[in-house]
């Protein structure tokens, strides 16, 4: 799936603003002013910046640009050198050279070329909306000019021959444009644009970082026109959180501008925020449209920059370090970002090259410098975070700073869009712009595509973060500071807050554990294992932990593979099963790492939650909730029940049971499967004849210490059975749960403790080690943790087997009739936590207990921050 963005742009073109003076020069066209001693006068003459296409043509009293390629010249504009007042001290000439000091970017160097310039004649310009025309132009625009064909692998002479025989004098503007669209959409160029003045029409680079979370949080809404909404509310939700890791909580800025802002962080830690490197002092970026007034902005901007800088710099004197936060940054111009930079060094220094770098023209290095502080430079310790939201000029920012030995870069690679952007006007008006300059860093890396890496990488847009109330880059670099973040209570001071919540939450209990650093630091229980008799709950209480279960599901099938026993490709009906499955809507075999990944198109239906039977009768425990299309004789066989839950006429099969279309290819198409996971644990135990829950106990939970760990609840000890499981009804009033099961029980019948869970998260956050014992290799965890296939998921960023990964959280939830169980372990802070509880009210009552749960949540896994 390819999503695309236009949300990094460098703010002008790379020679004398093709596309400004286009606008400033309609109906401009007053040939007959005479302009005396006018200092642009001096460069009367045709001039070509070569791997451009861009063409200045300097007459007595106006400037004529143009746009050329192999295949024809556009006239860009004609602007009388009265409304370019600024321009002359930007130019200079060396021989038959014509250097533009360019101050949005760098020096550009044009070749003087004879006067009768015959690409650019007047009876070769190109000025009509004939398609074949304006499909030519495009094309070999880009063949001339593109720098990246072969980073992005991109064959263009097959897009020509894909294409063009698509385009006939009768193709419609329209027509026209949607051919475009398609040409460019494979190009993941965040650089690459083309308007027809009123909206976009193309955009290259696809959505990443920030945005990316807001499109997938759209498409589980199911509804993709809420993108911009949520991007929007994802964004005020990250403020928030990183006004509550500020020690006053308030983020200052200058004046009325919200390109910078700045606080402290504790432990005398800086916070400054750059979200771009263009309009330094006003509320947003949008530059004016004249090129003369362009320049004007830029030499402002330049300005603001330097007070606002020394501002900043001033208040952060006294501090013992400084975070950066680029992970938002829109980009703007390559000035402002060395501008910036040069407030963190006392020397000038070269951090990268730039060189045009196509088919028309292969230029010369040129070194990309920042000089040194215009008052005393900043040379504590700095963090800069990075990420994917990171475009254009944000990266040069990002590159500079990097290149300081006193700066650590932590997060994510940048977005990858570095080039300046080459801006060209179709014969048809429409605006065209890509890259053609290829930015390297001082090891020769090109920095096109692969963007700035960081020196130290963690994951940095993570929904949970947000949903936590955590930060995990700026919880990281205080850790390295030994500093306990803002937002962090007590452990005492958690509980107060956990026993002021029972009467309002209506639970029966819950239990807890806090891991930090691959120890257990606090862990207790609150409320009642069985209300009848008043048995008080303890962090040892076993409670039936829903879909937690498939972690150790998968940590059992990982040790399987581990041990050479079984493969993930292998198909599931080579497993020995006592029945064949197969997708009626795809010829593919669904193999064992399809179900562990959720991408086996085997769904969960109504008839799923049919099969869940109480102990006691085996009877449907939902039939017995009133649920009429569920029979009251469950099937109690595991064997038997996937035979009645796939075959066509039987028991549980619904229409719905397979993916269909695309979606029915195993490995294209996620979806959440408990019955997939189900059958994965059984698949095993048929592969290699053996009962996998007590192979786990042997194997697993005693090495690991889990000793109040069972599948079926009778082996837990008499002394210490487990919680009974209590549902609230609309009134609030707590219903007893009967014991029940369902014949998939691997998918979520595991019986443990927050203990036992918590020294789980601790072998697997160890790297499979615990008390100094290997249960798994660490290559074995990492395997577990890393998506078997690469699919497009919407709820979690990665899905690992069956372990879901959200940013640098690792974990899972666990819901089922009196079942709510959390489990997460932060890859990156070390901190980690799981939380039992023997009550829910999603089945029977108002489903409001998980919003009101999570403010506690949060404050359980910020303990583990303490230090």
């Amino acid at each position: 799936m390819q999503i695309k963005s236009s949300y990094f742009k460098k703010a002008f073109s790379m020679s004398l603003l093709t596309s400004a003076l286009f606008l400033a020069g309609c109906g401009s066209n007053d040939s007959d002013k005479k302009i005396d001693e006018n200092p642009l006068l001096k460069f009367k003459g045709v001039w070509q910046l070569p791997g451009y296409g861009e063409v200045l043509d300097f007459k007595d009293n106006s400037l004529i640009t143009y746009n050329t390629n192999s295949y024809g010249c556009v006239k860009v504009s004609e602007v009388q050198f009265d409304k370019l007042p600024l321009y002359s001290k930007y130019l200079s000439l060396d021989n038959n050279k014509l250097i533009y000091d360019n101050p949005f970017t760098s020096t550009a160097t044009f070749q003087k070329q004879d006067t009768n310039f015959d690409a650019c004649n007047v009876d070769k310009l190109l000025k009509s909306d004939d398609p074949i025309t304006n499909f030519e132009f495009l094309w070999h625009t880009f063949n001339d000019y593109y720098a990246f064909f072969e980073l992005r692998e991109l064959n263009w002479q097959a897009v020509y021959e894909q294409y063009r025989p698509l385009v006939t004098a009768s193709t419609t503007q329209e027509q026209l444009g949607d051919i475009f669209e398609a040409m460019l959409d494979d190009i993941d160029d965040g650089h690459i644009s083309l308007s027809n003045k009123d909206t976009y029409i193309a955009n290259g680079g696809d959505i990443k970082g920030r945005a990316l979370q807001a499109y997938k949080l759209a498409l589980s809404l199911g509804d993709e026109a809420q993108f911009g909404a949520l991007y929007q509310a994802i964004n005020s939700i990250n403020l928030e959180v990183i006004k509550s890791n500020l020690v006053d909580g308030n983020l200052k800025q200058y004046d009325n501008s919200n390109a910078i802002h700045w606080g402290e962080l504790p432990g005398n830690i800086g916070y400054l925020s750059i979200n771009r490197v263009m309009g330094m002092n006003k509320t947003n970026a949008d530059a004016p449209l004249g090129a003369n007034d362009q320049l004007a902005y830029v030499e402002q901007d330049l300005k603001d920059t330097d007070l606002i800088m020394q501002t900043v710099m001033t208040q952060f004197k006294d501090t013992q370090g400084l975070v950066i936060d680029l992970r938002i940054n829109n980009g703007g111009l390559d000035k402002v970002s060395q501008k910036i930079a040069s407030y963190f060094s006392q020397t000038e220094y070269t951090f990268a090259t730039k060189h045009v770098a196509n088919k028309a023209f292969n230029g010369d290095k040129l070194s990309l410098k920042v000089v040194a502080s215009p008052i005393e430079a900043y040379i504590k310790p700095i963090y800069v975070l990075t990420g994917q939201s990171s475009g254009s000029g944000g990266e040069v920012l990002t590159q500079a700073l990097k290149s300081l030995a006193h700066v650590t870069t932590i997060g994510q690679a940048t977005e990858g869009s570095v080039s300046d952007s080459l801006e060209f006007v179709m014969p048809n008006g429409w605006a065209l712009s890509l890259s053609n300059e290829i930015y390297t860093d001082l090891q020769g890396a090109i920095l096109e595509g692969q963007g700035v890496k960081p020196d130290v990488e963690m994951p940095v847009y993570a929904m949970l973060d947000l949903q936590m109330g955590s930060d995990t880059p700026i919880d990281y670099v205080l850790q390295q500071f030994g500093i306990t973040p803002a937002n962090v209570m007590s452990f005492d001071k958690v509980e107060q807050q956990i026993k002021a919540s029972f009467d309002t939450l209506k639970l029966p209990g819950m239990s807890l554990a806090v891991i930090k650093n691959n120890e257990i630091v606090w862990e207790t229980g609150f409320g009642f294992a069985d209300i009848e008799t008043e048995r008080p709950i303890t962090e040892h209480t076993p409670f039936n932990v829903g879909s937690v279960s498939k972690t150790m599901l998968a940590t059992a099938i990982a040790q399987q593979v581990e041990l050479g026993n079984v493969s993930l490709e292998l198909p599931i009906n080579e497993m020995n099963l006592p029945f064949e499955i197969n997708n009626p809507h795809s010829d593919e075999p669904i193999k064992l790492k399809h179900l562990v990944s959720h991408t086996s198109g085997l769904l969960d239906t109504q008839n799923y939650n049919c099969s869940y039977y109480i102990h006691e009768t085996g009877e449907s425990l939902y039939a017995s909730f009133g649920v009429e299309a569920c029979d009251i004789q469950a099937t109690l066989d595991t064997a038997t029940f996937y035979q009645e839950y796939f075959t066509q006429g039987e028991k549980y099969y619904t229409d719905d049971v397979f993916a269909t279309d695309d979606d029915a290819l195993p490995g294209s198409y996620y979806e959440y499967s408990n019955v997939g996971a189900g059958l994965a644990g059984f698949a095993i135990e048929k592969l290699l004849d053996i009962d996998l829950s007590q192979t786990m106990k042997s194997q697993l939970f005693e090495p690991m210490g889990m000793l109040n760990t069972a599948w079926d609840h009778t082996q837990l000890s008499e002394q210490n059975p487990k919680a009974v499981q209590y549902s609230l009804d609309e009134s609030n009033d707590l219903i007893a749960m009967p014991e029940f099961s369902y014949p998939t029980f691997f998918d979520g019948d595991l019986n443990t403790s927050a203990h036992d869970l918590a020294r789980l998260l601790i072998t697997i956050g160890n790297k499979g080690m615990i008390d100094n014992k290997r249960i798994l290799k660490a290559q074995t965890v990492e395997m577990m943790l890393t998506p078997p296939v690469d699919t497009f998921t919407t709820d979690v960023d990665k899905q690992g087997l069956f372990w879901r990964i959200n940013g640098a959280f690792i974990g899972h939830t666990g819901g089922d009739p009196g079942t709510n169980a959390v489990i997460q372990y932060n890859q990156i802070t070390g901190a980690g936590f799981v939380v039992l509880m023997n009550g829910e009210d999603s089945e029977m009552g108002k489903d409001e207990m998980d919003e009101q749960l999570q403010p506690i949540l949060n404050m359980i896994y910020r303990s583990g921050l303490m230090n």
